[in-house]
Protein backbone atom coordinates (compact mmCIF):
# COMPACT_ATOMS: atom_id res chain seq x y z
CA UNK A 1 0.00 0.00 0.00
CA UNK A 2 1.43 3.40 -0.99
CA UNK A 3 1.88 6.20 1.53
CA UNK A 4 -1.05 8.20 0.18
CA UNK A 5 -3.44 5.29 0.74
CA UNK A 6 -2.00 4.72 4.22
CA UNK A 7 -2.58 8.37 5.10
CA UNK A 8 -6.17 8.23 3.84
CA UNK A 9 -6.88 5.11 5.87
CA UNK A 10 -5.35 6.68 8.96
CA UNK A 11 -7.47 9.83 8.58
CA UNK A 12 -10.65 7.81 7.98
CA UNK A 13 -9.96 5.69 11.07
CA UNK A 14 -9.35 8.80 13.16
CA UNK A 15 -12.53 10.46 11.85
CA UNK A 16 -14.58 7.36 12.63
CA UNK A 17 -13.03 7.11 16.12
CA UNK A 18 -13.73 10.78 16.81
CA UNK A 19 -17.30 10.45 15.55
CA UNK A 20 -17.84 7.50 17.90
CA UNK A 21 -16.65 9.60 20.84
CA UNK A 22 -18.99 12.44 19.92
CA UNK A 23 -21.88 9.97 19.60
CA UNK A 24 -21.24 7.66 22.58
CA UNK A 25 -19.52 9.14 25.62
CA UNK A 26 -17.69 5.92 26.53
CA UNK A 27 -15.56 6.15 23.39
CA UNK A 28 -14.10 9.45 24.55
CA UNK A 29 -12.51 7.58 27.42
CA UNK A 30 -11.53 4.76 25.06
CA UNK A 31 -9.55 7.35 23.06
CA UNK A 32 -7.74 8.39 26.25
CA UNK A 33 -6.89 4.80 27.19
CA UNK A 34 -5.67 4.05 23.66
CA UNK A 35 -3.36 7.08 23.72
CA UNK A 36 -1.95 6.24 27.16
CA UNK A 37 -1.38 2.56 26.35
CA UNK A 38 0.20 3.40 22.99
CA UNK A 39 2.59 5.86 24.63
CA UNK A 40 3.47 3.35 27.34
CA UNK A 41 4.12 0.65 24.74
CA UNK A 42 6.33 2.96 22.71
CA UNK A 43 8.37 3.89 25.79
CA UNK A 44 8.68 0.36 27.14
CA UNK A 45 9.25 -1.50 23.87
CA UNK A 46 10.89 1.39 22.01
CA UNK A 47 9.31 0.33 18.75
CA UNK A 48 7.34 2.44 16.32
CA UNK A 49 5.50 1.09 13.28
CA UNK A 50 1.98 -0.13 14.08
CA UNK A 51 2.00 1.29 17.60
CA UNK A 52 2.79 4.75 16.25
CA UNK A 53 -0.09 4.37 13.80
CA UNK A 54 -2.52 3.51 16.60
CA UNK A 55 -1.23 6.47 18.61
CA UNK A 56 -1.67 8.79 15.62
CA UNK A 57 -5.26 7.63 15.16
CA UNK A 58 -6.01 8.27 18.83
CA UNK A 59 -4.40 11.72 18.86
CA UNK A 60 -6.15 12.82 15.64
CA UNK A 61 -9.49 11.53 16.96
CA UNK A 62 -8.96 13.53 20.14
CA UNK A 63 -8.13 16.66 18.14
CA UNK A 64 -11.43 16.31 16.29
CA UNK A 65 -13.20 16.32 19.65
CA UNK A 66 -11.43 19.40 21.03
CA UNK A 67 -14.27 21.83 20.11
CA UNK A 68 -16.74 19.68 22.06
CA UNK A 69 -14.40 19.39 25.04
CA UNK A 70 -13.87 23.17 25.05
CA UNK A 71 -17.63 23.65 25.07
CA UNK A 72 -18.22 21.19 27.93
CA UNK A 73 -15.41 22.86 29.88
CA UNK A 74 -17.06 26.25 29.45
CA UNK A 75 -20.34 24.83 30.75
CA UNK A 76 -19.11 22.55 33.54
CA UNK A 77 -15.75 24.03 34.48
CA UNK A 78 -14.30 20.51 34.26
CA UNK A 79 -11.57 19.40 31.89
CA UNK A 80 -12.10 16.34 29.69
CA UNK A 81 -15.84 16.32 30.40
CA UNK A 82 -17.40 14.18 27.68
CA UNK A 83 -20.86 14.14 29.23
CA UNK A 84 -22.87 13.42 32.35
CA UNK A 85 -22.85 9.80 33.45
CA UNK A 86 -23.78 10.06 37.10
CA UNK A 87 -27.17 8.39 36.72
CA UNK A 88 -25.63 5.39 34.92
CA UNK A 89 -23.10 5.00 37.72
CA UNK A 90 -25.85 5.32 40.32
CA UNK A 91 -28.03 2.62 38.82
CA UNK A 92 -25.20 0.13 38.28
CA UNK A 93 -24.33 0.59 41.98
CA UNK A 94 -27.85 -0.07 43.31
CA UNK A 95 -27.57 -2.29 46.41
CA UNK A 96 -31.16 -3.56 46.54
CA UNK A 97 -32.34 -7.10 45.93
CA UNK A 98 -34.21 -7.76 42.67
CA UNK A 99 -32.39 -4.78 41.13
CA UNK A 100 -29.70 -5.66 38.60
CA UNK A 101 -28.12 -2.35 37.62
CA UNK A 102 -30.32 -1.42 34.67
CA UNK A 103 -30.99 2.30 34.19
CA UNK A 104 -34.38 3.75 35.19
CA UNK A 105 -35.94 7.12 34.47
CA UNK A 106 -37.93 9.23 36.95
CA UNK A 107 -41.32 8.15 35.59
CA UNK A 108 -40.44 4.48 36.07
CA UNK A 109 -39.12 5.12 39.57
CA UNK A 110 -42.31 6.81 40.73
CA UNK A 111 -44.48 4.33 38.86
CA UNK A 112 -43.03 1.23 40.50
CA UNK A 113 -43.69 0.65 44.20
CA UNK A 114 -40.35 -1.02 44.93
CA UNK A 115 -38.29 1.48 42.94
CA UNK A 116 -40.15 4.36 44.57
CA UNK A 117 -39.44 2.96 48.05
CA UNK A 118 -35.73 2.51 47.28
CA UNK A 119 -34.99 5.57 45.17
CA UNK A 120 -37.94 7.95 45.46
CA UNK A 121 -36.33 10.11 48.15
CA UNK A 122 -33.28 10.80 45.98
CA UNK A 123 -35.40 11.59 42.91
CA UNK A 124 -37.52 14.01 44.96
CA UNK A 125 -34.36 15.86 45.98
CA UNK A 126 -33.33 16.04 42.31
CA UNK A 127 -36.43 18.03 41.35
CA UNK A 128 -35.67 21.63 40.49
CA UNK A 129 -31.92 21.02 40.27
CA UNK A 130 -29.76 21.73 37.23
CA UNK A 131 -28.41 18.84 35.17
CA UNK A 132 -24.94 19.34 36.64
CA UNK A 133 -26.30 19.40 40.19
CA UNK A 134 -28.29 16.24 39.51
CA UNK A 135 -25.22 14.54 38.08
CA UNK A 136 -23.18 15.41 41.17
CA UNK A 137 -25.91 14.06 43.46
CA UNK A 138 -26.06 10.81 41.48
CA UNK A 139 -22.28 10.44 41.74
CA UNK A 140 -22.29 11.06 45.50
CA UNK A 141 -25.04 8.48 46.01
CA UNK A 142 -23.20 6.00 43.79
CA UNK A 143 -19.95 6.45 45.73
CA UNK A 144 -21.81 5.68 48.94
CA UNK A 145 -23.32 2.53 47.39
CA UNK A 146 -19.95 1.38 46.08
CA UNK A 147 -18.25 1.90 49.43
CA UNK A 148 -20.92 0.01 51.38
CA UNK A 149 -21.87 -2.70 48.86
CA UNK A 150 -18.91 -3.50 46.58
CA UNK A 151 -19.97 -7.14 46.09
CA UNK A 152 -23.41 -6.07 44.87
CA UNK A 153 -21.77 -3.74 42.38
CA UNK A 154 -19.75 -6.64 40.94
CA UNK A 155 -22.94 -8.72 40.73
CA UNK A 156 -24.64 -5.85 38.89
CA UNK A 157 -21.71 -5.62 36.47
CA UNK A 158 -22.13 -9.33 35.72
CA UNK A 159 -25.84 -8.71 35.05
CA UNK A 160 -24.87 -5.71 32.93
CA UNK A 161 -22.74 -7.95 30.72
CA UNK A 162 -25.78 -10.22 30.37
CA UNK A 163 -27.87 -7.24 29.24
CA UNK A 164 -25.23 -6.10 26.78
CA UNK A 165 -24.96 -9.53 25.20
CA UNK A 166 -28.39 -11.12 25.71
CA UNK A 167 -30.67 -8.21 26.75
CA UNK A 168 -31.28 -9.93 30.10
CA UNK A 169 -31.85 -9.58 33.11
CA UNK A 170 -33.93 -6.52 34.10
CA UNK A 171 -35.04 -5.39 37.53
CA UNK A 172 -38.53 -6.46 38.68
CA UNK A 173 -39.18 -8.07 35.29
CA UNK A 174 -40.43 -11.62 34.86
CA UNK A 175 -38.75 -13.97 32.43
CA UNK A 176 -40.22 -13.79 28.93
CA UNK A 177 -40.02 -16.14 25.93
CA UNK A 178 -39.05 -13.14 23.79
CA UNK A 179 -35.65 -13.19 25.50
CA UNK A 180 -34.75 -16.03 23.14
CA UNK A 181 -34.98 -13.55 20.26
CA UNK A 182 -31.77 -12.04 21.65
CA UNK A 183 -30.14 -15.04 23.30
CA UNK A 184 -30.16 -17.46 20.35
CA UNK A 185 -28.93 -15.18 17.51
CA UNK A 186 -26.49 -13.32 19.75
CA UNK A 187 -25.00 -16.62 20.92
CA UNK A 188 -24.12 -17.39 17.30
CA UNK A 189 -21.95 -14.26 17.29
CA UNK A 190 -20.76 -14.01 20.89
CA UNK A 191 -19.57 -17.60 21.39
CA UNK A 192 -17.29 -17.56 18.32
CA UNK A 193 -16.08 -14.10 19.37
CA UNK A 194 -15.18 -15.39 22.85
CA UNK A 195 -13.30 -18.36 21.36
CA UNK A 196 -11.51 -16.06 18.93
CA UNK A 197 -10.66 -13.63 21.72
CA UNK A 198 -9.21 -16.40 23.88
CA UNK A 199 -7.19 -17.66 20.92
CA UNK A 200 -5.82 -14.18 20.23
CA UNK A 201 -5.07 -13.64 23.92
CA UNK A 202 -3.05 -16.84 23.91
CA UNK A 203 -1.08 -15.52 20.94
CA UNK A 204 -0.60 -12.22 22.78
CA UNK A 205 0.81 -13.90 25.89
CA UNK A 206 2.99 -16.03 23.63
CA UNK A 207 4.24 -12.81 22.01
CA UNK A 208 3.06 -14.11 18.66
CA UNK A 209 0.19 -11.72 17.95
CA UNK A 210 0.37 -9.35 14.98
CA UNK A 211 0.00 -5.66 15.78
CA UNK A 212 -3.19 -5.19 13.76
CA UNK A 213 -4.88 -8.06 15.60
CA UNK A 214 -3.68 -6.70 18.94
CA UNK A 215 -5.18 -3.30 18.09
CA UNK A 216 -8.60 -4.79 17.28
CA UNK A 217 -8.55 -6.99 20.38
CA UNK A 218 -7.48 -4.09 22.59
CA UNK A 219 -10.13 -1.75 21.21
CA UNK A 220 -12.83 -4.36 21.78
CA UNK A 221 -11.72 -5.19 25.34
CA UNK A 222 -11.47 -1.53 26.36
CA UNK A 223 -14.80 -0.56 24.76
CA UNK A 224 -16.78 -3.53 26.04
CA UNK A 225 -15.13 -3.44 29.47
CA UNK A 226 -15.85 0.26 29.87
CA UNK A 227 -19.49 -0.22 28.83
CA UNK A 228 -19.90 -3.03 31.36
CA UNK A 229 -18.87 -0.80 34.28
CA UNK A 230 -21.84 1.56 33.84
CA UNK A 231 -25.52 0.80 33.37
CA UNK A 232 -25.92 -0.36 29.77
CA UNK A 233 -28.29 -2.13 27.38
CA UNK A 234 -28.07 -4.43 24.36
CA UNK A 235 -28.12 -1.55 21.87
CA UNK A 236 -24.70 -0.49 23.14
CA UNK A 237 -23.22 -3.75 21.90
CA UNK A 238 -24.62 -3.14 18.41
CA UNK A 239 -21.91 -0.60 17.61
CA UNK A 240 -19.26 -3.23 18.43
CA UNK A 241 -20.74 -5.96 16.21
CA UNK A 242 -18.51 -5.07 13.20
CA UNK A 243 -15.46 -5.26 15.49
CA UNK A 244 -16.59 -8.67 16.76
CA UNK A 245 -16.89 -9.91 13.17
CA UNK A 246 -13.39 -8.61 12.35
CA UNK A 247 -12.05 -10.32 15.48
CA UNK A 248 -13.56 -13.66 14.45
CA UNK A 249 -12.28 -13.27 10.89
CA UNK A 250 -8.77 -12.47 12.13
CA UNK A 251 -8.67 -15.56 14.31
CA UNK A 252 -10.01 -17.83 11.55
CA UNK A 253 -7.52 -16.43 9.06
CA UNK A 254 -4.54 -16.53 11.36
CA UNK A 255 -5.17 -19.64 13.44
CA UNK A 256 -8.50 -21.31 12.90
CA UNK A 257 -7.72 -22.46 9.34
CA UNK A 258 -4.44 -24.04 10.41
CA UNK A 259 -6.19 -25.88 13.25
CA UNK A 260 -8.83 -27.16 10.83
CA UNK A 261 -6.14 -28.26 8.36
CA UNK A 262 -4.23 -30.13 11.04
CA UNK A 263 -7.43 -31.84 12.21
CA UNK A 264 -8.32 -32.88 8.65
CA UNK A 265 -4.78 -34.14 8.15
CA UNK A 266 -4.99 -36.36 11.21
CA UNK A 267 -8.33 -37.75 9.99
CA UNK A 268 -6.76 -38.72 6.70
Amino acid sequence: MDKGAQARHLLLAAAAFGYLALTKVIFGYVIAVVIVLSLAFLVLRRRTGPTATVLSIGVLALILCVPWLLYTHSVTGRAFAWGTGGSSLYWISTPYEMEYGDWQDAATVFGNESLRANHGALYQRLEGRTILEQDAMFVDAAKNNLAQHPAKYLANVACNIGRLVFNYPFSYTAQKPTSFLYIIPNSLLVIPAILAGLGLLWQLFSRNLAADKAAVLGFLVISFGGSALLSASARQLTILVPVLIVLIAQWIHGHGLSVAANWIGRKE
